[in-house]
């Protein structure tokens, strides 16, 4: 099993991929936080407790023996990016990603910048790409929405080229 995550305290995406010899998309869906006027601590806390409950539910006996693919915050020195830093906003997403990897039991948490698996490329371009690759019908079926298309296009990307990367090239 694989799961690929796009973090966000706004909306978290993740997809669930499954398949014995080819990675095939299971489901995918958006966590938001459950008090939404909470601070980020709690808001982490919730979205990371409910992505784990909801591996649980669909991930088998053997928690352990999956991989978590997920989005880790890049900054770029341009103007939208320091205003987040400097906002805090980069930093809280940070914290999630750390709260999310160490909340998650998985074999494996591989943290991926979005340059890598996407490059520069809109939201719509990856959407269009994703659904000529896995299929309008099925991206239908499954409801995939908002912040989901960025899980489901990590995973992908995971499929297709990811898997040749080492470790320190993330």
């Amino acid at each position: 099993m694989l799961l690929s995550i796009d973090p966000g305290l706004g909306g978290t995406g993740w997809a669930i991929w499954r398949g014995q010899v080819e990675l095939k998309l299971h489901m995918a869906g958006v966590i938001t936080a459950s008090k939404r006027s909470e601070n980020f601590v709690i808001r982490a806390d919730d979205i990371a407790t409910q992505l784990h409950q909801m591996t649980q539910r669909h991930g088998g006996n053997h928690l352990t023996e999956y991989k978590a693919i997920c989005e880790f915050p890049d900054f770029q020195d341009s103007g939208v990016r320091s205003m987040g830093w400097r906002s805090g906003d980069l930093q809280k997403l940070t914290y999630l990603v750390g709260v999310l990897a160490a909340t998650l039991y998985c074999d494996e948490f591989i943290p991926v910048k979005p340059h890598r698996w996407k490059g520069q490329l809109p939201k719509r371009v990856v959407e269009a790409r994703l659904l000529k690759k896995i299929g309008a019908a099925r991206c239908a079926v499954l409801g995939i929405k908002t912040h989901a298309w960025d899980a489901v296009g990590i995973g992908q990307w995971w499929i297709d080229d990811g898997r040749k990367y080492s470790a320190e090239d993330f």
